[in-house]
C-alpha cells in the first residue's frame, strides 16, 4: 500500500510504502501512478496523471461503500 502525506495542504506530499522504506516527495516517485485519491468526504478515481474525476462511490466501488459504512457505525 503507498499513501501520501500532506504536512500542510498546499505541500509537496511525502510518499509512505510498505515495499520501499525510504519516505520520499512525491515527485522523486517515478514509479508511481494514482489510481485513487481519498478524503472525508470524497473518493476520486484518477483516468490521467493530473486528471482526476470524482468517483461514484455508491454504484461503482461497493468495497468504499461498505468501508465508510463501518466507520460510521463504529462512531455511533
Amino acid at each position: 500500500m503507498v499513501l501520501a502525506y500532506y504536512p500542510s495542504p498546499e505541500a509537496e506530499p511525502l510518499i509512505l510504502d510498505n515495499i520501499n522504506k525510504k519516505v520520499l516527495p512525491a515527485s522523486q516517485r517515478k514509479d508511481l501512478l494514482p489510481v485513487y485519491s481519498f478524503n472525508a468526504k470524497n473518493l476520486w478515481l484518477a483516468k490521467a496523471r493530473n486528471k482526476r474525476l470524482k468517483a461514484d462511490s455508491q454504484k461503482n466501488l461497493p468495497q468504499w461503500r461498505q468501508v465508510n459504512e463501518r466507520m460510521l457505525q463504529e462512531l455511533m
